[in-house]
């Protein structure tokens, strides 16, 4: 076929002149029903000006918003793309030295802050999207400039009954994230995805994940839990190197690397400072968008009887900001919930702030009050709770070199007195790691803190029956390298699951690790089949005492039925003799109480009371007791029930 005269076709301006084709961009089919938007990312390149993104020279014509023919006239950047760098080093079989990586990635990271200091999210972060351009003054020749943002892509498409659908594209397929293939809701944590896609890409030279269609690329999505560097390079690569690899590919975006653990991660050289946002936000607003942040600025959200003043997380239910209560002037942490973009969220919301409320224990995170206070028909919900100063688990582990047994059996007994508690209130974890294990600040303990077991998100009401104790199996729940084995494998449970969650907890304090490392489910899953218990690695063998060992592999037990019990898990010879005294006292008295509980109550408690029934208490253990009513015993709490008779 005979092509084209290409030069007598190229496109001049007022203001510039065409010399060469060097490429075609994947922007808009169908401009006509696009040009809003077109127009909105012409406004937001407008005003990105910085040393790492492309810069925007002008748009012709100047009436760009009414005209059929729009040209942006932008830098060029001589060296072309990464992925023409990536992929000349792989037809050489060389490799970009691990000093030129840390270059091409510290700088591509300090355009992202800067577009996530103006609000933008790139969703089409890519190798072919990075451009090199050359400068001497750099120590590898050239800088790095990020291209093509701003723009949704939008096309549109027939289907099989000639009926348009809208199908939004963000970015190549192999660089495509999780949560946007899943169809979920997704933050602007989607850009750190692509992030660690690009830093896998220009170490191994392929890209992490190689798939022949959206539907392949879907499967191996759910058979991960992170992707590591392959393992020829793993000898050859700095440790911090493939560790910011697997937390950028991990696929739950609730357990990915936040970008402020980004900008202080060892791999990267110069620290970046944190950076504060400026938004006074009404809290009725429902934009989920995350803020705009800019040196020496605060975040204000204020509520009728609370003010944020940082955004400090984004976890699986919501956002949880930093703050404090109007009245007394108190720290707290708020969640905030939103629930008009996911109305199914709405049973397991209100669940949780059933379960909060029951919650009052000192290694428990206490529950402030909910806003507003018909929260049950709102939209919009905010928890506000009690704030742990010294974050969790995750990160404490990591600020020590190591921890003496003292304290390990401190943590562990804080821990255990407060699943203890949440047992007497038939209260089921079950997403129990450190993550959710948090540190309050506490100058009167032993070790400067209080152990407080947070998010509750997951959490259920234990049912119990005539054949004794058992869990509805619904969703899988649970961090998978937390998760109990019969959880994972889809079986029924018990409340025996926090007793798996815990051990693993116990491991990773000691170890530093978890004790089963695995790519995908899969994997974990045929680990868990091979094992009946887990013990720790034999260098520990010889310096911790026996009984703590014994208690990781009873706990570390495959086998529900063959796990340890809670009453053996108290008694315990690691478990400290202060702390046996304290949960093994037992308070037994023979009293009757009537149900002053709502009949409309929805709680999932074993027996079915109505306002003003008599219930016969047969025993109390602590704040829960036998009750019997018709000739059916069962578990009760004593707070619903007026004492009459002792």
């Amino acid at each position: 076929m005979e092509k084209k005269n290409e030069k007598e076709n190229l496109p001049q301006g007022n203001n510039f002149i065409s010399t060469q084709l060097i490429g075609k961009g994947s922007f808009w089919k169908k401009f006509e029903k696009e040009k809003e938007k077109i127009i909105k990312g012409i406004e937001l390149m407008k005003k990105i000006k910085h040393e790492n993104c492309v810069e925007l020279f002008f748009i012709e014509p100047e009436n760009y918003q009414k005209a059929d023919l729009v040209y942006i006239v932008m830098e060029y950047c001589s060296i072309g793309d990464l992925k023409k760098i990536i992929r000349s080093q792989n037809q050489r079989c060389e490799r970009i030295p691990i000093e030129e990586v840390k270059e091409i990635f510290g700088q591509i990271l300090k355009g992202l802050k800067y577009l996530y200091q103006n609000q933008i999210v790139h969703h089409d972060l890519k190798p072919e999207n990075i451009l090199l351009k050359q400068d001497y003054n750099s120590k590898f020749g050239y800088s790095i400039k990020l291209a093509d943002f701003g723009f949704e892509r939008i096309i549109q498409k027939e289907n099989a009954k000639n009926e348009l659908e809208i199908e939004k594209f963000f970015g190549k397929s192999l660089y495509i994230e999780p949560e946007i293939l899943f169809n979920q809701p997704y933050t602007s944590n989607v850009d750190l995805w692509s992030l660690g896609a690009i830093l896998y890409e220009i170490i191994a030279r392929n890209p992490p994940f190689e798939a022949n269609d959206l539907d392949d690329l879907e499967k191996q999505y759910q058979n991960t839990i992170k992707k590591s560097l392959p393992d020829s390079f793993l000898k050859i690569i700095p440790k911090e190197c493939n560790d910011l690899v697997e937390r950028l590919l991990t696929v739950d975006p609730n357990s990915r690397i936040t970008r402020e653990e980004l900008y202080k991660h060892p791999f990267i050289f110069e620290k970046l400072k944190k950076i504060f946002g400026i938004a006074k936000i009404d809290s009725q607003n429902d934009d989920d968008d995350f803020l705009s942040f800019s040196k020496g600025d605060k975040i204000i959200l204020e509520g009728d009887n609370f003010i944020a003043t940082k955004l400090i997380g984004i976890h699986s239910s919501g956002k949880v900001y930093l703050g404090e209560t109007k009245d007394t002037k108190k720290t707290c942490a708020i969640k905030k919930i939103n629930l008009k973009k996911d109305k199914s969220k709405r049973n397991t919301t209100l669940r949780q702030i059933r379960i909060m409320k029951k919650i009052k224990h000192e290694n428990c995170v206490d529950l402030f009050f909910i806003e507003p206070k018909n929260y049950q028909k709102a939209d919009l919900i905010y928890i506000v709770m009690e704030y742990c100063s010294m974050g969790d688990l995750n990160q404490y582990l990591k600020s020590k070199t190591n921890i003496s047994i003292e304290e390990v059996k401190e943590m562990l007994g804080q821990i255990v007195k407060g699943l203890k508690y949440l047992y007497q209130k038939d209260i089921l974890h079950r997403n129990l790691k450190p993550g959710n294990i948090l540190l309050q600040s506490n100058d009167n303990s032993e070790f400067g803190y209080t152990i407080k077991i947070a998010d509750f998100g997951f959490a259920r009401m234990i049912r119990r029956d005539d054949l004794g104790e058992t869990i509805e199996m619904d969703l899988y729940v649970g961090t998978p390298l937390y998760v109990a084995p019969e959880i994972l494998s889809n079986k029924p449970y018990t409340s025996n699951v926090d007793l798996w969650s815990l051990g693993a907890i116990l491991y990773e304090i000691i170890t530093g690790y978890p004790p089963f490392e695995a790519e995908n489910r899969n994997d974990l899953e045929n680990q868990l089949k091979k094992a009946t218990k887990k013990s720790l690695p034999k260098e520990y063998l010889k310096i911790i005492p026996k009984e703590c060992n014994d208690l990781v592999e009873r706990l570390l037990t495959v086998d529900p039925h063959s796990r340890i019990k809670r009453e053996e898990l108290y008694k315990h010879p690691f478990i400290p003799e202060e702390l046996k005294k304290l949960i093994n006292e037992n308070s037994k008295k023979k009293i009757f109480g009537i149900a002053k509980i709502d009949s409309q109550n929805d709680d999932d408690d074993l027996l079915s009371f109505s306002k003003g029934d008599k219930v016969k208490i047969i025993e109390i253990d602590g704040e829960i007791g036998i009750g019997k009513l018709n000739g059916k015993e069962g578990e009760i709490y004593i707070d619903d029930f007026d004492i009459k008779k002792k």
